[in-house]
């Protein structure tokens, strides 16, 4: 399981099943919408890469408590 973050450009709608996703599984994360190539390549880092990898750092803790 490798978290990721759908990016979806202003405007335009995620597939109706990562609502279902994200219920389903912790590692779908929220949708970044960006307004422009500029705009999400300022954002990448932050608002993709790190909240990736935040994420599967607390699923790694977790699973390991769950797993003490």
């Amino acid at each position: 399981m490798i978290p990721f973050v759908p990016i979806i450009q202003k405007g335009e709608t995620a597939f109706s099943m990562f609502r279902d996703l994200r219920r389903k599984y912790r590692w779908v994360l929220g949708n970044f919408t960006y307004e422009s190539l500029d705009h999400l390549t300022q954002n990448l880092e932050k608002e993709i890469l790190e909240r990736a990898q935040r994420k599967r750092d607390e699923i790694i803790r977790e699973d390991e408590e769950e797993g003490a």
